[in-house]
């Protein structure tokens, strides 16, 4: 089991060893059925290693006697291993025969798991051998087989690492689509791209944004809130625990295996929670797997003739940009993954480094622009006005507005895109199109919820005699990660300046003490409109799951004052909008297919329509200045995506002109509403 679990986790030359002293054991006490399985995982490891010859030594000698085995599942994995050694080695006639009789063993319902994978390459063998359409049916069919296996996995965070090695499905279909001997047909055949890339985007995302997520109800005195609190401070204590310095490796280890532990308790106990809340067939039928969009719908339903979208798709061999306008798309063809963040992640680090002098950015945009959008912009419409990106990989961290335009002079300051245009984010059109239909479906009422400048110890220690201190306990943890728990004193200015536009009745503010994650949980947050938090956010991009939000810290709390993503995603929100005036808010783990692993994502999941955030800290009095700015052309009646540019552009003319103190701010999810006095 542990060297499974290694293989998972990619430490594959760990994972060999154990399976050699297992195959040991396995040998001495004549357990040949051991045996097979454990030379068909060290053939398994080989093969991802690259080493086929190898894996062959191990693989091959099971092939002969496989109908021994005791289960098809094995017999039909070892066939389709090494299938896939035959396959990397040049002989694809000897491989399509090996899948072929692992389709045959194994079965083709959904049972098998690995039925993806064998389809996969055997429809990569079709395609060396240029059969064309049987390879096209081999990996659609693969494709079925992802998606129902992933529909049946019920949290997000599972739902999104399982997609992890799979998006080569999704490239390889749509490479042999979009094939270099038969450009002429790629225009035709857009609709059809398009609908194979939204399948691939964020899937894990969309599937759990279309399904009902019941929380739990009632008030903080119910039996399943203290079950929840209780695991909920294991889970704290422990991280406080792995979090200490000159901690010995070995207790590290235990220490991260009973975290995971109780982590999947947390999940289990939410995902029982959802299954007893579960009471009608009715809405059991609204737990299935949300469909992705056909084109036709998200053009009618998401686009009006001031508005595009951008979608990138960065595939390991080739890239692309999908051109949505109301009445066309275009395919624009871009280079590997690799060589667009090659160029990518210097830029980013130029932006979010706190300046020295004038922007020193400007001929490393320009080759930026190059490469994601100099064929594309020029054929927008002149009528554009709104760009909708849906980014993909280390995209999902480049603020797309500072990409200078073309008609800046190297020696200029630069037109950046935003003087063009308005930008917003999502993660993919369908799930743009739910949360534009949870807009339409729970209209969202005009009242601010706004907590500001929470008092953070400037002292503290982790335990009080023998009892933990939360206060303490959770700045040893911000700051054992490198961070400072800085006060946040121009904080509570930025919301008095927004308090401004809501009626005394029409606002519930908090600052100091009070703004604390007890606060937010006791109060009724589907009653506002605007959620605004302006603290300090913390992300583990290791472990997203542990993000969170820090509130006020002091002695005597209940809560622990980090409010968690997996304590986030179990609110109830209707809120039109959340904004979050903190530590890099909008960052977190990238995974492959499914953007950005963050606390957005899990705000949407409570019910958000659309989340402002930030890539990186950019100081509270200039984050203050950009707010106030942002909300007074809110209530003047621009959408939130305008408001947002406008904001951007005041700053442009401020002492704050630098991309570092403006663009760090970004809009995700529906941002062409605005707001009257009857809500978004």
């Amino acid at each position: 089991m542990k060297g499974v679990m290694l293989a998972d986790q990619r430490d594959l030359y760990s994972a060999l060893d154990y399976y050699r002293r297992g195959l040991d054991l396995a040998k001495q006490n004549g357990d040949q059925i051991s045996e097979a399985i454990l030379l068909n995982n060290l053939g398994r490891i080989h093969v991802d290693l690259g080493k086929f010859s190898t894996a062959l030594h191990y693989l091959q000698p099971l092939s002969s006697p496989v109908g021994d085995l005791p289960d098809q599942k094995t017999s039909a994995e070892i066939l389709n291993n090494i299938g896939v050694c035959r396959l990397r080695m040049g002989d694809s006639n000897a491989a399509r025969e090996y899948f072929l009789q692992a389709l045959e063993r194994g079965g083709q319902g959904v049972a098998n798991q690995f039925l993806w994978e064998t389809l996969y390459y055997l429809g990569a063998c079709y395609e060396s051998q240029q059969d064309h359409e049987q390879a096209l049916n081999c990996y659609k069919a693969s494709i079925e087989a992802i998606d129902f296996i992933r529909s049946r996995i019920l949290e997000d965070e599972f739902k999104a690492g399982f997609g992890r090695n799979k998006l080569k499905v999704y490239e390889a279909l749509v490479a042999l689509i979009l094939r270099p001997d038969d450009v002429a047909e790629h225009q035709n055949r857009a609709a059809e791209v398009f609908g194979i890339v939204e399948r691939a985007k964020a899937r894990a995302f969309l599937d759990t944004l279309g399904s009902i997520r019941p929380t739990l109800s009632g008030s903080l005195e119910s039996p399943l809130n203290d079950q929840e609190r209780l695991i909920s401070g294991h889970i704290t204590a422990l991280i406080k625990e792995i979090a200490r310095k000159n901690l010995p490796p070995g207790r590290r280890l235990e220490l991260e295996a009973t975290l995971r532990r109780a982590e999947d308790q947390y999940l289990e106990f939410h995902s029982r929670a959802m299954n007893d809340e579960v009471e009608s067939v009715e809405q059991l039928r609204f737990l299935s797997p949300a469909l992705p969009v056909t084109l036709e719908k998200a053009q009618s339903a998401l686009l009006d003739e001031k508005t595009a979208i951008l979608e990138y798709f960065l595939g390991e061999n080739q890239s692309l940009l999908l051109l949505v306008t109301k009445t066309d798309i275009r395919i624009f063809p871009l280079p590997p993954r690799a060589e667009v963040e090659g160029t990518l992640f210097p830029y980013i680090k130029l932006l979010s480094d706190p300046p020295k002098g004038r922007w020193k950015g400007l001929a490393a945009g320009h080759n930026l622009f190059r490469v994601l959008l100099s064929e594309a912009l020029p054929t927008l419409p002149e009528s554009i006005e709104n760009l909708i990106i849906i980014p993909d990989g280390g995209l999902c961290g480049l603020p797309f507005e500072t990409l200078p335009l073309p008609s800046a002079a190297p020696t200029s300051d630069g037109e950046f895109l935003i003087f063009r245009y308005a930008v917003s984010y999502a993660a993919s059109c369908s799930s743009l199109l739910l949360l534009k239909e949870r807009r339409a479906a729970s209209p969202v009422p005009w009242k601010l919820l706004a907590l500001a400048n929470p008092e953070y110890p400037r002292r503290a220690s982790a335990l009080q005699g023998e009892k933990v201190n939360p206060a303490g306990l959770m700045k040893s943890i911000y700051e054992s990660e490198g961070f400072e728990l800085a006060p946040l004193k121009q904080s509570r200015k930025e919301v008095q300046a927004i308090a401004r536009f809501f009626p005394r009745e029409a606002r519930d503010i908090y600052f100091g003490q009070a703004a604390s994650e007890e606060t937010v949980k006791t109060a009724a947050l589907e009653n506002y409109g605007i959620i605004h938090l302006a603290c300090h956010g913390y992300q583990d991009e290791r472990v997203p799951f542990r993000s969170g939000l820090f509130l006020s810290l002091h002695d005597g709390q209940r809560e622990d004052g980090l409010l968690q993503a997996r304590e986030i995603a179990h609110l109830r929100l209707r809120a039109g909008l959340v904004v979050l005036s903190a530590c890099r808010s909008s960052r977190g783990y990238i995974e492959r297919g499914e953007g950005t692993m963050g606390l957005n994502r899990v705000l949407f999941f409570a019910g958000a329509q659309s989340v402002l955030s930030s890539l990186w800290e950019v100081g509270d009095r200039a984050a203050a200045e950009f707010m106030g700015h942002f909300y007074d052309h809110l209530f003047r009646g621009e959408s939130k995506t305008l408001a947002l540019r406008s904001a951007k552009l005041r700053m442009l003319k401020s002492g704050y002109g630098h991309p570092f103190y403006w663009s760090a701010f970004v809009l995700h999810g529906d941002s062409l509403s605005g707001i009257n006095p009857d809500g978004f």
